[in-house]
């Protein structure tokens, strides 16, 4: 049996942005805003230090220090971040951002004054980056045909991804009379929404079509949380954008540096709970686009090693990622049950039908 885990790379070739390129293009936006208006809102200034801050390589730190800022603001511990926000190494970095004659134009307690509005900005950036767009129907079709290609002779398919786009969701409706897709929501009559109902993972399904099991591990840009009905999956992302204030709040983890306080809550708790239960089950794990930084996945990955399974693990950094994320945190032992293949994942059909060989010539 086989399964597979999709990373943020998997995303890649539908132009959604790894979390690198996500904070460069924020960044290349404020600084074309900067350069066309002469300067920046207060609160825009300080995104833009806290983007340029070279110990933050990408998107992940920056969400992280905002999260860790809101906790701060909450339990009233101001004093924990000061040493970091007035060091001589932030305000050099910032004077060479703006040039001489500019200065940062905002205390200490500005951070906090702006940090939920930031916080909000960087989420609806989230949803403008990753929303559908109907011009990747071709490509999810070359892509994920060729990919569960690979498990054809099976009856069913289990999918586990940390992504946020509904690239998989509308691959399999495009495909409705090939896969019946099941992600743990269903439309419930009586309060006419499309509930979260995880059982649906375990119930038995008689159809003739294959089954994708679909678990989202940091949740959707298309879940919501109702005030009457608890997590509701909404028809489109477009509709979760305009969302009106019967809903309390996103299901979706943020892209954090681990930990992440929310695999403890539902959904997510039943989520990362189904991912150990049920990668166990298959024989080989097809790993794509994923960095390994994540711990609570890598636990996972590493059970799955140890007990002989094997993973076969495509990026273009895959060698470098699972040395340098994997290999140093775990003693492999005695385990060498991995592929590691230094390649992108692609809408060429030419090239997804060699790597589809390449790949069943390891299975």
């Amino acid at each position: 049996m086989i399964s597979f885990f999709l990373g943020a790379g998997a995303s890649a070739p539908f132009g959604y942005p790894v979390t690198e390129k996500f904070k460069t293009d924020l960044v290349e936006e404020l600084e074309t805003k900067f350069t066309t208006e002469g300067d920046l809102p207060e609160e825009e200034k300080i995104l833009f230090t806290i983007l340029k801050y070279k110990t933050y390589k990408d998107i992940e730190y920056v969400f992280d220090f905002w999260e860790k800022l809101m906790r701060l603001k909450k339990d009233k511990e101001y004093s924990a971040l000061v040493d970091f926000l007035i060091s001589n190494i932030f305000h050099v970095e910032f004077e060479k951002i703006y040039g001489t004659g500019h200065s940062q134009a905002a205390s200490l307690d500005r951070y906090f004054h702006h940090n939920e509005t930031l916080m909000d900005f960087l989420v609806r950036k989230l949803y403008q980056n990753y929303s559908w767009k109907s011009e990747n129907f071709e490509k999810a079709k070359i892509i994920y045909s060729s990919l569960t290609d690979l498990a054809k002779k099976q009856q069913k398919i289990d999918i586990f991804t940390t992504n946020y786009d509904t690239v998989i969701e509308e691959y399999c409706k495009e495909n409705r009379e090939l896969y019946n897709m099941i992600d743990g929501f269903k439309y419930d009559a009586v309060s006419e929404c499309i509930k979260w109902n995880p059982t649906l993972f375990d119930e038995e399904n008689n159809s003739e079509k294959q089954k994708i099991f679909l678990y989202k591990l940091h949740g959707s840009l298309n879940w919501k949380h109702h005030m009457k009905y608890g997590i509701v999956k909404l028809i489109d992302i477009e509709m979760a954008t305009k969302a009106g204030g019967q809903y309390t709040h996103d299901v979706l983890i943020k892209p954090t540096l681990y930990p992440k306080q929310e695999h403890n809550i539902e959904p997510f708790r039943t989520l990362i709970s189904k991912f150990g239960e049920n990668l166990k089950k298959n024989e080989f794990c097809i790993i794509i686009g994923y960095s390994f930084r994540d711990e609570n996945i890598n636990d996972v990955f590493y059970e799955f090693l140890k007990q002989s399974k094997k993973l076969i693990i495509i990026s273009n950094n895959a060698t470098l990622d699972f040395n340098q994320n994997f290999m140093s945190k775990y003693d492999m032992n005695n385990i060498n049950n991995y592929i590691l293949l230094d390649e992108k994942i692609t809408s060429s059909a030419e090239k997804m039908n060699k790597l589809k060989e390449r790949i069943t010539s390891m299975l």
